[in-house]
Parts: structure tokens; C-alpha cells; sequence
């Protein structure tokens, strides 16, 4: 499960990457389990599909939609490679709208 603003080509173009360059294998979670099994010689075959589509936050709101709908099908598949560290992480997509940052 994962969110990407920029949309599913550049996420999915950013998994690629780190499935195919080694230095890359601990970027995310699935690169670590992607390494694995290649390390071990077990076959595998990755399905994609889009669960759902949700708007990141806008300046000014009060919640993110993406980490929201992120967070509930984390919880919805407790069997996901997903940490539950990331159930408390702070949105990361409303930092862009800090007066620091703009």
C-alpha cells in the first residue's frame, strides 16, 4: 500500500529502481522484501492496481485524504508490508504549506 502524489508512473517507476540497482534494496519496504526473495532464489511475480484515488492535502485544510485513505486500508489488510508506525505518522504533505517553506 503506498501514496504518491505525483501520481502511480513516477511511484511505480521509483519501485522499479530500487528492485533493479542493489544500493537501492532498503529504500522502502517492498524493495527490502523484493531483495529477499531474489536473495533466497524465490520466484515471485508483483500484481499492481490502483485502490483507490484520493487528493493530497490543500493548504488551508484541516485533514490529508491520501494518508487518510493510506491509514484505513492499512488497517482494513493487516497482512500489508506496511509498518504500523506509519498509523501516527504526521501527514508529510502539508509541510509544502508551512510559512517556513513557502
Amino acid at each position: 500500500m503506498g501514496l504518491h502524489v505525483m501520481g502511480f508512473k513516477t511511484r511505480f517507476s521509483g519501485h522499479k529502481q530500487t528492485f533493479n540497482n542493489r544500493s537501492q534494496q532498503n529504500k522502502t519496504e517492498l524493495s527490502k522484501k523484493v531483495w529477499a526473495l531474489k536473495d533466497a532464489g524465490t520466484p515471485f511475480e508483483i500484481s499492481w492496481h490502483i485502490v483507490k484515488q484520493s487528493r493530497a492535502y490543500q493548504g488551508g485544510g484541516k485533514t490529508c485524504n491520501l494518508c487518510t485513505s493510506e491509514k484505513y486500508h492499512i488497517l482494513k489488510n493487516p497482512n500489508s508490508i506496511n509498518r504500523r508506525s506509519e498509523m501516527t505518522a504526521k501527514c508529510r504533505h502539508s509541510n509544502k504549506y508551512l510559512v517556513k517553506n513557502v
